[in-house]
């Protein structure tokens, strides 16, 4: 991950279980970039990531789910495109965020 991710300042990355590792980060900033920049894979495989505000026991992290940007190119014009992109989303589990195109 470290040569994927290009961060501005140094990042510490610690296994602490089976296929679970703590990643400390030493600016904020390079946090949310790579948070903002997920879905990420190591080897073809999906890293999930949740951010831990205090300590926790490893048995609690329960690791569900990750955000993916979906795009639909295009829509018939009698559909309103908020609703249609608000049914699609609920349907992988939610909408974070969508953005609508002029084109679209």
């Amino acid at each position: 991950m470290k040569s994927l991710w290009k961060t501005r300042k140094k990042f510490e990355i610690q296994m602490v279980g089976q296929n679970l590792f703590l990643i400390i980060f030493e600016m904020e900033e390079d946090l949310e970039l790579i948070w903002e920049g997920r879905p990420w894979l190591f080897r073809k495989i999906l890293v999930l990531f949740d951010k831990l505000c205090q300590a926790v026991e490893r048995d609690q992290i329960k690791l569900t789910s990750s955000p993916f940007w979906i795009k639909i190119e295009s829509c018939f014009p009698e559909f309103d495109k908020k609703d249609l992109l608000h049914a699609i989303g609920s349907t992988f589990g939610g909408v974070l965020r969508y953005e609508i195109s002029e084109d679209f």
